[in-house]
């Protein structure tokens, strides 16, 4: 492991990079899962593989990879969890020609309840952050972060 200083360094070196593509992806996660949840269907499902897809892709190759390295504190931590990455991205892609996964979240009880809350809680990850008194470039945003994108995933999952 490596200190916490060093892992925020990383973090806002990685942020400053690409904060426009933050703001891409949390701008569409946001679309994305509100289409989903108050009318599934076939097409919400598949541009949220879509977007699982390239956001694990991004994270696998990207983060992990290119633009974060030594995050993990040594290269095989990094080239392990980006191969990982890699590979769930593979999965959702495969999967947008094959439709086996579909996303319906549940209709109405405590169940609904709970995927609404949890689903505040994820996307919410960089409200917290800035709350908390994070700048922008060291936000911890879904799509662009693996923890918060694969929070985000399995979310979506339990749901399909």
């Amino acid at each position: 492991m490596i200190p916490a200083e060093e892992w925020w360094h990383i973090v806002e070196a990685y942020g400053a990079r690409i904060w426009s593509a933050q703001i891409v992806f949390y701008v569409l996660a946001i679309l994305l899962t509100g289409w989903l949840l108050l009318k599934p269907g076939r097409v919400q499902s598949w541009f949220t593989k879509l977007y699982l897809s390239l956001a694990f892709a991004w994270n696998g190759i990207l983060f992990f990879i290119v633009l974060a390295p030594g995050i993990t504190g040594d290269s095989y931590g990094n080239y392990l969890f980006g191969s990982l990455f890699t590979v769930v991205a593979v999965l959702f892609a495969v999967d947008l020609f094959r439709q086996k996964i579909q996303f319906s979240p549940p209709a109405a009880g405590w169940r609904a309840y709970a995927t609404w809350a949890l689903m505040v809680l994820v996307l919410g990850y960089p409200l917290f952050g800035a709350a908390l008194g994070h700048r922008l470039t060291s936000l911890i945003v879904p799509g662009t972060m693996p923890c918060p994108t694969t929070a985000f995933a399995l979310l979506l999952l339990t749901t399909a």
